[in-house]
């Protein structure tokens, strides 16, 4: 059943549009982050190793979701990827002070790379130069053995994707991956969106795990 009204105002109304996630809806939090992390430790990372993070729209801090929650797992000492897929606008390398080459997009186009150790337990992939069609290049068959690969050597990969808005591209990694967290804005969050990005992860047969609001 999907809301009537535009606005979503409360958490229940985050799950009514989403559906109910494998772990609850909560606040995003600095305090909490760590606790977070734990979770999906146990309840996702312990049967899969690939956790897109997702959002409906551009803005709502997927990025900085996806590189807390980076840092956390690796504090835990589980050995974490963090992958720069967001092939439109990516800002992965500049949170880690890295230059933008010899990324997703160059491996992708059959070139050899090398992630990025920026801290203990935890490597970055950047995105590389956004190409002028994005899809076309997260469709080569090298991205599926990639994140195979990736899962067998790591604990947990972390996947920034491209908001919603931008089109399909969030699709291809929450099918591989099975699931996908969410961040939205609590306050102000566009209910037909939210029930939008249902709909793809539903395409894709990915589960919602989580949904953390951001204030």
């Amino acid at each position: 059943m999907f809301l009537m009204r535009n606005e979503v105002r409360c958490e229940r109304d985050f799950v009514t549009a989403l559906g109910r996630p494998l772990l609850a809806a909560r606040p995003l939090r600095a305090h909490t982050r760590a606790a977070q992390a734990e979770q999906l430790r146990i309840h996702w990372f312990s049967r899969r190793r690939l956790l897109p993070v997702v959002s409906a729209a551009r803005g709502e801090g997927r990025t900085r979701l996806a590189v807390d929650l980076a840092r956390q797992l690796a504090a835990l000492g589980v050995r974490t990827l963090l992958v720069d897929a967001d092939l439109h606008t990516p800002c992965l390398h500049q949170v880690f002070g890295l230059e933008n080459r010899g990324g997703l997009v160059d491996f992708l186009a059959g070139r050899e790379v090398r992630l990025a150790a920026c801290a203990e337990n935890l490597a970055v992939m950047v995105a590389g130069r956004p190409p002028a069609e994005p899809l076309e290049f997260l469709a080569s068959p090298r991205l599926a053995p990639f994140l195979r690969a990736s899962a067998a050597k790591f604990g947990a990969v972390l996947i920034d994707t491209p908001a919603a808005e931008h089109g399909p591209d969030l699709q291809i990694f929450a099918a591989l991956a099975g699931g996908a967290l969410v961040v939205a804005r609590r306050r102000g969050a566009d209910a037909r969106a939210l029930e939008g990005l249902r709909r793809s992860l539903r395409e894709c047969s990915a589960q919602v795990v989580g949904i953390l609001l951001r204030e």
